[in-house]
């Protein structure tokens, strides 16, 4: 029996429905006719999440052994041997490969700029960066709501020389220093991996410096109202691989992607783990109408005299920005219920793609807007990891599976362990979970139409939920380095507002540096005086909350 099967080009891209023969399998042909040059498919296997091919032969591609399923594959193209290989033998071939590769090489891309102050505009990117040459696009990302700069954004140069010579160089952007890298994408993949390169052998140089040095290498930012460590955008923990004579191999936060995407991940897979569904859904609520004016038709007149809104679309790799995808949905959700009754009563005409399938499924869910709340108060939770302390983030999320008395254990990033190394005691009971007003409000409403084993199993998978996000933020986060949080001594901040801890913290620094044998035992003691000598004068020192890149932009540059 044939059937339209889910495929696009990348992950992440809109799919496109292609479609089987009567056996299950799918022509080559049908595919190459939609994507042309595909040779083969590809799809993520959730149990492992890596990739696994589809098997091809005689021109067919042959379903998986569970069936095509509603997973998403990914058409594989050939590689540049193959290119090659091709053009030899066909002697008619426009294309060579060698003009591919220097097409390739000078190609420019877009640019990401990290590190933004947050009055930043984009005609002060555009103004700081036309000295470097032309630009095709300037662009500050901000928050749909609020309209306030995420910190970072993108340009684009006309001529590949001007991308080189703004990559070779340090960028003071408004009284801020700023990075502009290649993104880990495709298109740039090749002169990242050459960037990085040069950043491996330079660190392995400045590795003899002792740990005077230990600054340049830890790259931490600090809440203005909290001393614990928080994530920058372009910084994730890994560890140092070159060995110098003064620095022995050690766990530290380097730069070495985006952290961003350390807590999207995290909060995919948690989703993922509840088993909800919630992903597909939102994904296929939008894809139902898009491009479909006879559908969108049928959604506005079975509305009536009301005007609904349209679904928002669902972005696959940046979960944390769904939310609004997500209040939409709850928003619309009684006007696509009144579609697909004007459907059954064939008022409407009835769609025979999966979007609809799964939209009806979730009808037929008494608990699918209590999961959906959830689903929405987990994302708000993680959405400002970036301007407050990942430890509050943190305790927040924990504390809606823990009880009370292990909540308040946590002082702060050393008491913080992996949801599976505590014990079964700290947990609270299925009963004690709340999901929070608003998904409690829609529990209240059908909880004499569902059994108290379903209320039971839709807690567990709101913990389990939690559990997982937990335990990917915190194999990826800093809160795990002893070192990347005692080194938040020398916030200024701290040593203001919270003395005692910062002269706690201290303590913990230099034992450690001594046990690594990069300071003496006379510089252990050098460096607690010169603690508590600044400690003095920072006390005298009156507090000032406006941000020093702000200063800089009224004032000008020191």
């Amino acid at each position: 029996m044939s059937q339209y099967i889910h495929v696009a080009e990348n992950e992440g891209d809109e799919p496109m429905e292609v479609p089987s023969e009567d056996d299950g399998t799918l022509l080559l042909t049908t595919l190459s006719a939609q994507f042309p040059g595909a040779c083969g498919l590809k799809y993520r296997n959730h149990d492992t999440g890596t990739l696994r091919g589809i098997r091809l032969f005689d021109g067919r591609l042959y379903p998986p052994d569970a069936g095509w399923g509603r997973n998403l594959y990914i058409v594989v193209f050939p590689k540049a041997e193959k290119l090659k290989e091709n053009s030899t033998h066909s002697s008619d071939s426009s294309i060579s490969v060698k003009s591919y590769k220097r097409y390739e090489r000078q190609k420019c891309s877009d640019l990401i700029v990290l590190g933004l102050p947050w009055k930043s505009t984009e005609d002060d990117l555009r103004k700081y960066f036309q000295q470097f040459g032309e630009l095709l696009m300037v662009q500050v990302k901000k928050e749909p709501k609020t309209g306030q700069s995420k910190g970072f954004g993108f340009v684009r140069f006309a001529e590949y020389d001007s991308q080189v010579k703004c990559m070779a160089q340090r960028h003071m952007i408004d009284g801020r220093w700023c990075d502009v890298r290649i993104p880990n994408s495709k298109s740039g993949i090749k002169a990242l991996i050459s960037h990085m390169d040069s950043k491996k052998h330079a660190k392995a140089q400045a590795s003899s410096c002792g740990s005077r040095s230990l600054l340049s290498y830890a790259k931490i930012s600090t809440n203005n109202t909290s001393s614990s460590v928080t994530q920058s955008p372009g910084c994730v923990t890994s560890k140092i691989d070159q060995p110098g004579p003064s620095m022995p191999n050690t766990d530290l936060p380097l730069e070495r992607s985006c952290g961003l995407h350390v807590v999207h991940n995290s909060f995919r897979h948690g989703s993922e783990k509840s088993g909800w569904a919630l992903g597909e859904f939102l994904r296929d609520l939008y894809t139902l109408f898009k491009k479909a004016p006879a559908r969108k038709d049928d959604y506005f007149n079975a509305a009536g005299e009301s005007t609904p809104k349209l679904p928002l679309k669902f972005c696959g790799h940046r979960w944390l920005e769904n939310v609004p995808a997500a209040e939409r949905a709850l928003e619309i959700w009684p006007f696509v219920l009144l579609y697909i009754k004007a459907v059954r009563k064939r008022e409407a005409s009835e769609p025979s793609c999966k979007s609809y399938q799964t939209i009806v499924e979730k009808e037929s869910d008494q608990l699918f807007r209590a999961k959906l709340h959830s689903f929405i108060f987990l994302a708000k939770i993680l959405r400002p990891f970036l301007v407050q302390s990942l430890l509050a983030v943190v305790k927040r999320l924990y504390s809606l599976i823990l009880t009370q008395e292990a909540v308040a254990g946590i002082k702060d990033a050393a008491d913080l362990s992996l949801p599976n190394d505590l014990p079964s005691s700290s947990f609270k009971k299925e009963s004690e979970i709340s999901l929070r007003h608003e998904a409690e409000l829609a529990l209240d409403k059908v909880k004499t139409k569902v059994s108290a084993l379903k209320i039971k199993d839709l807690k567990q998978s709101f913990s389990a939920c939690v559990k997982e996000i937990l335990t990917r933020m915190l194999q990826k986060s800093p809160l795990r380095y002893t070192l990347a949080n005692d080194i938040t001594c020398f916030n200024p901040d701290t040593i203001k507002r919270q003395p005692e801890m910062a002269q706690r913290m201290l303590c913990k620094l230099v034992r450690h540096l001594y046990l690594k044998k990069w300071i003496t035992a006379q510089e252990v003691d050098q460096c607690e005086f010169d603690c508590q000598t600044f400690s003095e004068y920072i006390s005298s020192v009156p507090y000032n909350d406006e941000r020093l890149d702000e200063h800089f932009k009224e004032y000008g540059q020191l």
